[in-house]
């Protein structure tokens, strides 16, 4: 049985990291902290919009007139009086609509942009809130209508999933409205990767099949999913990926293409990121996991460095530990009902929610012991889903210190997140061998997570392990006495039944 409490710190770090910056020129990607992004984590600089404004656009004089007296009056100088730089920015917008400047254009969303920033700092969030979702409906409709020239498409899907983000960002507290947006607009940009494989020289197709792939949720895929969990992958040159299924029984050359995934492959795996987070909020761990294992796909198809693949496979494999989780407390509750409701009960409330019109025919008709079977076919099921999720998640640790001994040591000392994905896979191992009651085998792991974030400066990882390892001997302790008690136990029944025989 799994044991939840040294679960909450997988859980506790899958909502650690903070997603910073994205609205840089080129936002990097946060993966210096382990494991998912949060909605609530989000902050953004005002740099995006400075950076989106000024001075890589080139304005209509007139234009530009305006906006030097906006941002004049939002400076220092001026004791930053957004409200008045606001004003002169919508004077700027309205000079644009005169000139009839086209809407998706860097120049007319730029000072959108700075509209909504003034918006912000004047603590505006629901006016702030629409003119970026204004932007964002621009984009879409015109991305989907193809009214942006070809050469540009690409550029305004990168400006595109900023805004998302960004959006993400003022929507926290409304994750089905952000992930049906995040949704949307990511496919858009799997569109335009797609097509572009399409329309090179040599037909891509291992993106254009894992993009065709439909999303099965994560319960239908469990039977092959180790064939996608890597066990191996050498990354020593740019041009292509040798990726070895389990156990090597089959080796694929992956052709490394990062030039169809630009310039917008830091925000779309970024925004995927986001997805899985939202997915983990609203309980979808299911579709999380489906989505994360896409994720680490294309990632390597993306020729995205050694050190974010395996961090991501990190957090598919803390993914993979949760769902077993979720589904250990599910087979508790099981065993429970099975052990618990007799005949009498059975038929009680059977009988209550045929008076309340809760069951349909079949239901009503029901038998005890049909229902007894029919429970015991869900628990069998879900203990097998649960043993199956816990042989994947020690799997998707154990590929991470395979793969990363395959790496150059030029690769190790070029990607920090090398050294702190080996740290947290030793620690994910640890963790899962702990609620396993593999307790020499988790002392192991734990310590030398220790080691390894010592070694690659991850203070927060040791602070965790170390907690682990007391928890693993207050285990090992408790496991002991009650094992004493056992045998003493044991051995009072033995001496009374010589007793007996004697008489």
């Amino acid at each position: 049985m799994l044991r939840i409490f040294a679960g909450s710190s997988i859980k506790k770090r899958l909502r650690l990291s903070v997603i910073s910056k994205y609205y840089q020129q080129k936002p990097p990607r946060s993966w210096t902290k382990i494991l998912l992004y949060t909605i609530t984590g989000l902050t953004v600089s005002g740099y995006f919009a400075y950076e989106y404004l000024w001075p890589h656009h080139t304005f209509p004089s007139s234009v530009a007139k305006i906006l030097r007296k906006g941002l004049w009056a939002e400076s220092e100088k001026q004791n930053h009086d957004y409200g008045l730089a606001l004003k002169y920015y919508k004077e700027a917008l309205e000079e644009c609509d005169k000139l009839l400047l086209d809407h998706y254009g860097d120049e007319y969303t730029g000072v959108q942009i700075k509209i909504g920033e003034m918006y912000e700092r004047l603590h505006k969030l629901n006016e702030a809130n629409q003119i970026y979702w204004q932007i964002a409906t621009c984009y879409f409709d015109c991305l989907t209508n193809n009214e942006i020239p070809k050469s540009m498409r690409s550029h305004i899907i990168q400006k595109d999933l900023r805004i998302i983000l960004k959006l993400a960002q003022l929507n926290g507290e409304n994750p089905s409205f952000v992930k049906a947006l995040l949704t949307s607009h990511l496919l858009l940009a799997q569109t335009e990767i797609r097509n572009k494989c399409l329309q090179g020289d040599t037909v891509d197709t291992h993106v254009i099949d894992s993009f065709d792939q439909t999303g099965e949720s994560f319960g239908k895929q469990q039977n092959g999913l180790d064939k996608k969990i890597l066990s191996s992958v050498n990354v020593a040159d740019n041009n292509s990926i040798d990726v070895d299924s389990k156990n090597g029984e089959v080796v694929i050359t992956v052709p490394v293409n990062s030039e169809i995934w630009e310039p917008f492959k830091d925000e779309f795996f970024n925004a995927r990121d986001l997805l899985t987070s939202i997915c983990i909020a609203t309980g979808d761990l299911g579709i999380a996991i489906n989505t994360k294992i896409k994720t680490t796909h294309w990632m390597l198809l993306a020729g995205c460095s050694p050190g974010d693949i395996l961090i991501s496979q990190c957090n598919l494999a803390s993914l993979l530990y949760l769902e077993a989780e979720e589904l250990e407390v599910k087979e508790v509750s099981l065993k429970k009902i099975l052990k618990t409701i007799t005949k009498e009960e059975f038929e009680k409330n059977l009988q209550d929610q045929r008076k309340l019109g809760l069951l349909n025919f079949e239901a009503s008709s029901l038998s005890y012991e049909e229902y007894c079977q029919n429970i015991e076919k869900e628990l069998q099921a879900t203990t097998t889903s649960k043993e199956k999720c816990i042989e994947l998640a020690l799997q998707a640790y154990e590929s991470v210190k395979t793969v990363s001994k395959k790496l150059t040591p030029q690769q190790h000392r070029e990607n920090a997140e090398v050294g702190e994905s080996i740290a947290l896979s030793a620690y994910g191992l640890g963790v899962v061998h702990l609620h396993l009651s593999n307790y020499e085998k988790a002392e192991a792991l734990l310590k030398e997570s220790i080691l390894r974030a010592k070694g690659s400066g991850y203070e927060e990882l040791i602070e965790n392990a170390e907690r682990e390892l007391a928890k693993l001997n207050e285990e090992k302790n408790s496991d002991k006495s009650i094992e004493t008690k056992n045998q003493r136990d044991d051995s009072d029944d033995i001496e009374l039944d010589i007793q007996v025989i004697k008489n």
